[in-house]
């Protein structure tokens, strides 16, 4: 019976060992994020850039056709990572800036940890590597069935001399 009090005590000795250490790692609740910051949009020719500083859309920036308020493109411009049994919210790395690079062609962008990003804005193909790697692959797959093709053409009997 002693031994029972003994494995009960244990147990919930290590529970609220556990719960204490869980409270302190995650600050017991209390740890509060500042509001997220509200980027004002940058325009580059016809074109708006937003920070929409949302938990989907941490570190992304989207671009906008100003007449039929389209969005044309998001680009995530950097990623955070996330540390296991902490808040998530207070680990959230949103924009706090945004401004128009000195070349004026793309944006200079600043999370709040106070890392500096720079993004270019000018139009890219972007299928461009992957339509070439596509085209390179498609062509060995044409010579491979080709040469099959005409090995098993050629090993065929019939056409002794």
């Amino acid at each position: 019976m002693k031994r029972k009090r003994i494995v009960v005590l244990s147990a919930i000795v290590l529970c609220l060992v556990v719960v204490a250490v869980c409270a302190f790692v995650t600050g017991g609740g209390s740890a509060k994020r500042a509001p997220k910051p509200v980027v004002p949009p940058v325009e580059i020719a016809g074109v708006q850039y937003r920070a929409p500083n949302t938990f989907e859309t941490e570190g992304c920036v989207e671009a906008w056709d100003t007449k039929s308020q389209t969005l044309l493109w998001r680009k995530k411009v950097y990623y955070s990572v996330k540390i296991p049994f902490l808040e998530e919210d207070v680990q959230w790395v949103f924009i706090k800036s945004m401004t128009l690079s000195k070349s004026g062609d793309g944006l200079i962008v600043v999370n709040e940890a106070g890392r500096q990003y720079t993004v270019n804005t000018t139009p890219q193909n972007k299928f461009g590597i992957l339509s070439k790697i596509g085209a390179l692959l498609l062509c060995f797959v044409i010579v491979y069935l080709v040469f099959r093709f005409w090995s098993k053409r050629s090993t065929r009997g019939g056409d002794a001399v």
